[in-house]
Formats: C-alpha cells, structure tokens, sequence
C-alpha cells in the first residue's frame, strides 16, 4: 500500500499560524493541530452554539441594526 505523505501549503500554515494566536471571545479557539501521514486535523474549541453560518442562513434577511449588532460582535 502506497501512502502518500500529507504536504501543507503556505496559505494552510498562515492560517495556522494566525489561529493559533486569536484571542477574541466570540472566536472559538485553537486547541491542537493533528497530523497523520495523510490527513490534516485541526481541533477547536467546542462552540454549543452551532455554526454562525447555519445561525445566518436560517435567518434569513437582516435588518440594519441587526447585522450592525452581528458584526460588533465579530469584531470587537
């Protein structure tokens, strides 16, 4: 069996690199970087809220101080 080994790009390690050092409480964290001969694994913080995508793609539309309130807590 051939086994080929897993190569991680630059852009990949960036963001490795830059997830390992966010610090924000509305960010799940990083926890630990899992690598085997073929598969790549990052584990993050359990987040009990589900995904903000599937939170914001069942909502629908916004309203303006809706996505206002969305993006304060992203960014601050």
């Amino acid at each position: 069996m051939e086994c080929k080994r897993i190569r991680i790009d630059e852009n990949v390690q960036r963001e490795i690199i830059n997830h390992r050092s966010l610090r924000h409480p509305n960010i799940a964290r990083f926890r630990e970087l899992i690598l085997t001969p073929t598969h790549l694994a990052i584990v993050m913080e359990y987040a009990s809220g589900g995904e903000l995508f599937d939170r914001i793609s069942n909502a629908g539309r916004f309203n303006e101080d809706e996505a206002q309130e969305w993006v304060a807590c992203l960014l601050f």
